[in-house]
């Protein structure tokens, strides 16, 4: 295909180009020898004459005449018309009929290959426009995709316009399934040498959602335009995955036909080299190649495992991966497949990476990635950890001269996956099988780590025992079953196991050091508190990261509220609320008697959708966080948040460990979209919220009345 310019119109309705238009359309057709229509009407040949010379009256008058002009629909030869097609300098897809009838007059009259290998200038308005896609929906006829010519990659809705409700319903119902751009009318689409301009109002629709497309999108549209060259997917749909906290990477959920085939990743950051993207897909793809159950490494029509791109005179590096079989344990609410046990999973988890350890000793690199001194090194923390975490620094330090007392010999050190977690694998909920994936931070460490980083991980699997040695039993029954695992693969000398905490210290360390380089990527500041439960670990010399013993300043519990304690709760309300200009109601407003207290604790422990949850100290109630949900199943999936802290239990991590567990609560409840209101000077609850993965959506102007003030509201949701 040899498109040098291509342009997606949505409608003319007063029959002129605008000035944006005709600019750029001056600007690209140089050479105006014939233009070519091809209509949407193959029958009405009277309107076909009409709109054909109406069309080419609408490039006159902007002076851009063509010595030749017509229209190719049935009374067209199938030789005339694919010499008409093959000699033009501009081929024009017309609207006003039937997607699909235009692509059958284009294949009957013999023009598809042509159309495709042409070097016209090609140009679609309204059905020509849809049909311009490689995959397409035309709502008129049916919500069924079709298979369009494949020059764009983005379906388009035209005619825009909110006041035509059915048009609008059907463009947010074609949303559900796919990411649609509606256009208003005079609105454009320009694509040149893998770069994409537009004119005019065009809407991104996702989800039912509609908002006006951003330069963000125009870029992601741009990548997706050259990696579905570079990898042949041009018949394939890109979902993007949201980011998280501390990403580095782009990732699209590559489908085709509506399954799920691969994952593609495109580099953001710009901190690491094509070589280290080479050393971890080819080490990946050793791994795959020789049986260990990880998504390989899929390679683009150049057979490149790494493909580089320019975005913004910017290097970006490109790595499609298979789509690992399965789930996250975490997308099935943490239930294990049904008639197995939990100890399979262990022991499947282990096996795994048992296998990848076991190859990983014999892999000889063609390139390599960093060795694990490399980066940490007091030189480079010294940089990375503000002076006022002298403590930490300090103890970070005497760590790291422990760990290069260690063997480095071939059966203890090697390249590891350095992130292995139930994060990163996917397990087929038919078999048990565990398929890994997320290599990207893999480098040249000792394989203690990623054991000790699966011990970790297993806490989330025994944070409900409240009793701290029956905890850490639990965390060793998990971690014993994963060894077993690991060992029918591989095995560590015994001198290397026993050193289990000090590796779980190095794994604690990582954790600190991804937090404060995330930190440094968004420009914030760090705050202690994020860290603080991992670095007194480090600081108090507290073996496995404090599991097994009552961590400091951790002498509340946290659970759910039931009606007996309704007086404990209005105790609560009548001391937090005149402690705060933040809170809703103020001292001694909250009047509820006993009874309806009961009554609405009572109704949220059996609603499926709504939860209270309060931490205790002493019996005594120190903090509420609320989960509201909604009845109307329309927005059943959308729930309100309200927090409060006892004054004198603020700045101690609890509002945040609160907000995390209500987090959790949600997603089991099939919550999709939490909300809350926040007075807007409550700088630190603003930034608790955006850290959590809040986003602002909008302000209520004077919603509250403080101090004979009005204050704003700032509007939050985070989505699931």
């Amino acid at each position: 295909m040899r498109k040098g310019f291509l342009a997606v119109f949505s409608g003319f309705p007063d029959h002129h180009f605008s000035e944006e238009i005709t600019r750029r359309l001056r600007k690209e057709l140089t050479v105006r020898k014939s233009i070519v229509f091809i209509t949407a009407c193959p029958l009405d040949y009277e309107q076909n004459d009409d709109d054909c010379d109406g069309m080419y009256e609408m490039f006159a008058e902007q002076g851009l005449q063509f010595e030749k002009h017509c229209v190719i629909d049935k009374r067209t030869k199938p030789e005339i018309a694919k010499e008409l097609v093959e000699n033009a300098d501009c081929i024009f897809l017309m609207g006003g009929g039937v997607c699909e009838e235009q692509l059958d007059l284009i294949r009957e009259k013999g023009c598809y290959d042509a159309l495709i290998n042409c070097h016209a200038a090609i140009f679609g308005v309204s059905a020509g426009s849809m049909n311009m896609a490689w995959n397409t929906v035309d709502f008129f006829e049916s919500m069924e995709p079709f298979q369009g010519l494949g020059f764009t990659n983005i379906t388009v809705s035209c005619h825009h316009n909110p006041e035509d409700k059915w048009r609008y319903g059907q463009t947010l119902k074609m949303s559900e399934t796919r990411t649609v751009y509606a256009m208003e009318d005079m609105s454009a689409f320009f694509f040149k040498g893998g770069k994409i301009d537009i004119v005019g109002k065009i809407y991104r629709v996702e989800n039912r959602e509609l908002r006006a497309v951003t330069e963000k999108d125009i870029k992601e549209l741009e990548q997706e335009y050259q990696v579905k060259k570079i990898y042949s997917l041009e018949d394939c749909t890109f979902t993007p995955v949201s980011g998280h906290e501390g990403g580095r990477n782009q990732i699209a959920i590559v489908s085709r036909d509506g399954e799920k085939q691969y994952v593609l990743r495109i580099s953001v950051l710009g901190d690491r080299s094509e070589t280290d993207y080479l050393a971890e897909t080819e080490f990946v793809h050793f791994l795959a190649e020789n049986g260990a159950p990880v998504a390989d490494v899929v390679p683009s029509v150049r057979g490149r495992l790494v493909e580089c791109m320019e975005t913004d005179g910017k290097k970006v590096y490109v790595s499609l991966f298979a789509y690992a079989k399965g789930m996250l344990i975490a997308d099935n609410s943490y239930r294990y497949r049904e008639g197995a046990p939990l100890s399979e999973y262990f022991y499947n988890a282990g096996k795994a990476l048992g296998a990848i350890h076991r190859l990983s000793k014999s892999y000889v690199p063609v390139h390599t990635r960093s060795d694990y001194f490399d980066k940490y090194n007091m030189t480079y923390l010294n940089h990375l950890i503000p002076d006022e975490f002298g403590e930490l620094k300090t103890a970070i330090a005497k760590r790291l001269e422990k760990f290069r007392t260690l063997s480095k010999d071939k059966n203890c050190y090697g390249l590891v996956h350095f992130d292995f977690s139930d994060g990163n694998y996917h397990i087929d909920m038919d078999t048990g099988c565990v398929t890994v994936f997320d290599f990207d931070n893999c480098m040249n460490c000792w394989y203690m780590f990623d054991l000790a980083n699966l011990w970790i991980h297993n806490e989330g699997w025994t944070r409900q025992e409240p009793d701290p040695g029956k905890r850490f039993a639990l965390m060793q029954q998990c971690f014993d079953l994963q060894l077993q695992g690991y060992k029918t693969e591989t095995n560590l000398p015994e001198e290397m196991l026993e050193k289990l905490p000090l590796f779980i210290d190095m794994v604690l360390i990582e954790n600190i050091v991804d937090e404060l380089e995330c930190c440094a990527r968004e420009g914030e500041e760090p705050d202690y508190e994020d860290i603080e439960d991992v670095a007194e670990c480090l600081i108090h010399e507290i073996p496995y990261a404090g599991i097994g013993q009552q961590k400091m300043n951790d002498t509340y519990i946290i659970r759910e509220a039931v009606p007996d304690d309704a007086e404990k709760m209005i105790l609560y309300l009548n001391q937090v609320n005149g402690e705060s200009d933040n809170l809703l109601l103020g001292k001694n407003e909250f009047n509820v008697p006993v009874e309806g207290v009961k009554r609405k604790l009572a109704m949220s422990k059996d609603s499926q959708n709504s939860i209270v949850l309060i931490a205790l100290e002493n019996e005594q109630i120190i903090a509420r966080a609320e989960l509201e949900g909604y009845y109307p199943a329309r927005i059943r999936h959308r729930a309100k948040f309200a927090i409060s802290v006892r004054k004198d239990y603020w700045n101690q991590g609890i509002g945040t460990e609160m907000l995390k567990r209500i987090i959790e609560q949600a997603k089991e409840m099939k919550i999709r979209v939490i909300e809350l209101e926040v007075i807007s000077d409550n700088a630190r609850g603003i930034n608790l919220y955006h850290k959590m993965g809040f986003v602002d959506i909008g302000i209520y102007k004077d919603y509250f009345y403080v101090n004979e003030k009005f204050k704003d509201a700032v509007v939050m949701q985070k989505l699931l």
